[in-house]
């Protein structure tokens, strides 16, 4: 679950990580921001329009608007621009804390059909995401009180046993709702020794097995931005194995500050956060093993980066509007969106990315994606069909 426990994660990762991904970020050949889509005229396809035809650019706005914040959901009348055309369908969606605001389900989802959402413990809501969007691919998580860190160090080695417990306590939860595709497990682990992870890899194959056992499947790792050391891949392999023998996906988290192409090499074409998971691929995991990936959290969060000017996206509109990106905040935030939508586009094996968060609590006010920016969101996805 989303609550303040997730600052607590975030700041707990940067004393463990942050040093090391600082040193990545100094050292990366494009250290800072690169070029995004700005507020140039385009064409957009909509559905149910001919592709030969070409509609009407609409002029950008030059005010810088305030964003629309949760707790002011209804997005306003105002001008805007048209959508970019690229082929294939968008990968992106959202992560919902809680169906609070009738706009998630209504617009962004029911209208939208999302590639992806994510959900956190507002279970009920996966039977209607599927009725209502039923391609939508849903990822449930649950929170939990286990702490794995504490259970390996005070010598818990049985991981079978260990993933047994884990998922008895959760079954009930599992087999009630079952318009979730893929169920994860931790949230954010970060493991400062490597025989952490060896252990983790071990129970996340054992809880992948056993939820087979009952006709579900796993998100497996569920790593933080930036996580983990591209060394202890090696560890996490019997993870990935059980994922290809029972079904699944890989799970990962990629954020960026203070734009979301912070740390992208486009010469390699890959990234020390966002777009870091073809690293992994092409250095550290063997082909045989590529399974599907899932971005189970994506989007602006500085608390990953060295660059830090705030929290979430709403924290850095002036900071974009200082580096001359479009004037409106919102398309400001969904060209950088764009960008990385088309960068999944590229990899088959990835299912998608869900941009958090929509009706999140007042921990994450900075990071919400609803009001106008959910509207431009619903938009986005009806420009480009997931299906």
């Amino acid at each position: 679950m989303r609550n303040s426990q997730r600052h607590l994660t975030r700041r707990q990762f940067l004393l463990t990580a942050g040093a090391s991904a600082t040193a990545l970020l100094g050292a990366c050949a494009h250290p800072q921001p690169g070029p995004l889509p700005t507020a140039q005229p385009h064409t957009v396809y909509l559905p149910g329009v001919r592709r030969d035809t070409v509609l009407t650019p609409i002029a950008s706005q030059t005010a810088v608007p305030t964003p629309q914040l949760a707790s002011s959901p209804e997005p306003t009348p105002r001008p805007r621009r048209t959508f970019p055309v690229f082929d294939r369908p968008t990968k992106l969606g959202i992560a919902v804390q809680r169906f609070r605001i009738r706009q998630i389900m209504d617009r962004i989802i029911a209208d939208g059909h999302p590639r992806v959402v994510k959900i956190w413990d507002d279970l009920g809501a996966a039977a209607e995401i599927k009725q209502r969007s039923p391609n939508t691919i849903v990822i449930g998580h649950i929170h939990q009180d286990y702490d794995f860190q504490h259970a390996v160090a005070s010598g818990a080695t049985d991981m079978a046993a260990y993933a047994a417990d884990f998922v008895a306590r959760h079954l009930n939860q599992y087999q009630a709702n079952v318009g979730v595709d893929y169920w994860e497990g931790h949230n954010e682990p970060v493991f400062e020794v490597d025989w952490k992870m060896e252990f983790y890899g071990q129970f996340e194959a054992e809880r992948v097995r056993q939820m087979a056992a009952h006709g579900l499947k796993c998100a497996v790792g569920n790593f933080a931005a930036g996580n983990p050391p591209f060394e202890q891949w090696q560890a996490f392999l019997p993870a990935l194995q059980a994922v290809k023998q029972y079904g699944g996906a890989l799970a990962l988290h990629e954020y960026s500050a203070p734009t979301l192409n912070y740390g992208y090499d486009y010469a390699l074409g890959e990234g020390t956060l966002t777009c870091r998971y073809r690293m992994v691929y092409r250095h550290y995991v063997p082909l045989e093993l590529h399974v599907p990936i899932v971005i189970t959290e994506a989007g602006i969060d500085g608390l990953v980066s060295s660059e830090r000017v705030g929290a979430g996206w709403q924290d850095y509109t002036d900071y974009w509007n200082k580096i001359h990106l479009d004037p409106d905040v919102f398309w400001a935030y969904m060209d950088q969106l764009q960008w990385y939508d088309e960068e999944l586009q590229k990899d088959d094996f990835v299912i998608g990315a869900t941009i958090f968060v929509a009706g999140g609590d007042g921990h994450f006010v900075s990071y919400e994606i609803t009001g106008d920016m959910g509207e431009l969101l619903a938009q986005y996805f009806m420009a480009h069909p997931s299906g």
